[in-house]
């Protein structure tokens, strides 16, 4: 397994994981809302000192993919961390977690949030092992009910 920068021919891909975890989970997308990031990646993430980072396979598929993308200055929002059935628990998601919260301290961030569903317990469970803090914060997507944060200074 290798973990890389998204790429823009990665969006095809990217966009099929996602909707694929989702519907897997009851989860609507949102093309038009939280999801119009999936249109341009590079725009929504890189470009706006953010990340997309994949995760492939031995056969160069993505199985697992997220991003960090930032509300201003001192905040980015941890988004779209999903993995195919197949990649989960094997330390995928603690090994991309790990990775995208050294990049938000590199770039300066001092706080990591993000929103989730309730029905999402093994991610939950990740995210609180890694020291997230339920937030009670605004939600931007229909399908989150619940919010979560990492101060990392």
């Amino acid at each position: 397994m290798i973990v890389r920068d998204a790429e823009p021919a990665d969006r095809d891909a990217i966009r099929a994981l996602v909707t694929e975890t989702l519907a897997e989970f009851g989860l609507p997308i949102e093309p038009t809302g939280i999801d119009a990031d999936l249109d341009d990646i590079t725009a929504s993430y890189q470009d706006r000192g953010g990340a997309f980072r994949v995760v492939e396979d031995d056969a160069a598929t993505i199985v697992g993919c997220a991003g960090l993308y930032p509300l201003d200055a001192k905040r980015v929002e941890l988004r779209k961390m999903y993995f195919r059935p197949d990649a989960r628990g094997r330390g995928l998601a603690r090994d991309l977690l790990i990775d995208l919260i050294e990049r938000a301290r590199s770039g300066g961030f001092e706080r990591v949030e993000l929103e989730t569903a309730s029905n999402l317990t093994a991610a939950i469970r990740l995210y609180q092992g890694f020291g997230f803090i339920e937030s009670h914060g605004p939600k931007h997507s229909c399908r989150c009910d619940r919010t979560f944060a990492l101060t990392l200074r």
